[in-house]
């Protein structure tokens, strides 16, 4: 369908504010025939084409930051173009204009000719789209590759990419985002530091290599490079709980806690996931029953697996009733989630065989067997070994205790993750 521009594909358009913002951005969109403006709570279902989210940013207003930041976030795609529309103050900050980069907004469209420099520059990408071997156009079709899982046709976008000039960080940033799509994490950490190198205030690319390193294990490297992007601002929630998270996974609860406090405080208390990593830091003290009876249940799968985390280490460190103590505690916050209960119950099992506890392991080898039924069966051998030495020992007339070959052989044993 052709627009009044000339232009020839639809694109969609979603708005995230308050009704009466999205009454003025689609009035003032309204000449650009080929926008077609749905709903935000379609957003969620995947996209194969381009499409824009517009949010409106009120940079006084704490809790809206939080909102636009933890939904751009999770909008990860390179056919999501994102940008803000900053409804105050009328002239922004340097921390402002970092906020909309670090998200990875394209454009932000600020002070007394916001409405028209917003509908010039969705118009000038739009045409570009449709210009072959314009960086826009590559993004485009790099989305349509990869749906159709087209690797041939990705690795020869890289290739012309490849061939742009390496000074120009739209290019380097859709080599991320080729490469990315190809599984080729070697060449986006090369591509996220050559942007670095190029402008150390691309905070878009420091985010990405930063959670790219928290992501592949390189907790060090991932806290190090999130801790300074602060030097620029501080008022992205999101890089807050990132980082809180990338302590509370090293055993850092002090350095957690000051980093989720300050995220609590953005979102104003409004973010259940900050509450939660709060008390992950309790738990980390050693002191999870009070700070997890304050959140709400059942519990999440998030806060159920570090649960089962911290259980593990401290079993391994042979705090084996304290590893014990914390899967009594996820047990009880959980909703009825049977193969989720039954790794639980195996690991728990795993946990009384290295106490020597064997009838307590029994009891929930069987639980494990009986919840997961064909889904999970890891409980089914243990289970029959050790009522097989149980067995011989009732026998015998000897007591219960595990033997070496036992404890030998609970120690090969992997533990299940969640």
């Amino acid at each position: 369908m052709t627009g009044k521009y000339g232009l020839n594909v639809n694109r969609e358009l979603f708005i995230l504010g308050s009704a009466t913002e999205v009454a003025h951005i689609r009035t003032v969109l309204a000449p650009l025939t080929f926008l077609v403006p749905v709903e935000i709570s379609q957003l969620e279902k995947p996209r194969t084409e381009t499409h824009f989210i517009v949010g409106c940013a009120d940079f006084s207003n704490l809790i809206n930051l939080h909102s636009i930041a933890r939904t751009f976030t999770a909008l990860n795609s390179s056919h999501c173009h994102k940008l803000l529309f900053a409804t105050a103050p009328e002239k922004l900050a340097r921390e402002h204009l970092l906020f909309g980069a670090e998200l990875g907004a394209r454009y932000t469209a600020q002070g007394g000719n916001r409405d028209e420099d917003l509908r010039k520059y969705i118009k000038k990408i739009c045409l570009d789209l449709q210009e072959a071997s314009s960086v826009p156009w590559y993004e485009q079709e790099m989305v349509k590759a990869y749906n159709r899982g087209d690797e041939p046709k990705l690795e020869q976008i890289a290739a012309r990419l490849g061939e742009m000039p390496k000074d120009n960080e739209e290019v380097l940033r859709a080599l991320v985002l080729v490469n990315q799509y190809l599984g080729s994490f070697d060449k986006v950490e090369f591509y996220l530091k050559k942007m670095l190198a190029l402008n150390a205030q691309n905070l878009w690319a420091a985010n990405g290599l930063g959670r790219m390193f928290l992501r592949s294990g390189r907790a060090a490297d991932g806290i190090e490079l999130l801790e300074k992007m602060s030097q620029f601002h501080e008022i992205n929630s999101e890089r807050l709980l990132d980082l809180g998270t990338a302590y509370l996974n090293v055993g850092e609860a002090g350095q957690a806690r000051q980093v989720l406090q300050k995220g609590e405080k953005l979102t104003g208390g409004q973010d259940g996931r900050f509450a939660e990593g709060l008390a992950k830091a309790s738990t980390i003290d050693g002191n999870p029953r009070v700070a997890l009876s304050l959140l709400p249940k059942p519990y999440s799968i998030d806060l159920v697996a570090f649960l089962n985390m911290r259980a593990i280490i401290q079993i391994k460190a042979g705090k084996i009733q304290e590893g014990l103590d914390l899967y009594d505690i996820a047990w009880s916050g959980i909703a009825e989630e049977r193969v989720l209960k039954s790794k639980l119950r195996f690991n728990m099992g795993l946990g009384f065989l290295k106490a020597g506890k064997l009838e307590d392991a029994i009891k929930c080898f069987e639980e494990s067997t009986m919840l997961g039924g064909v889904e999970f069966g890891r409980a089914a051998k243990p289970l029959t070994i050790v009522r097989n030495v149980v067995a011989t020992q009732h026998k015998q007339g000897k007591p219960v205790a595990a033997t070496g070959e036992v404890m030998r052989w609970s120690e090969e044993m992997e533990w299940e993750r969640v």
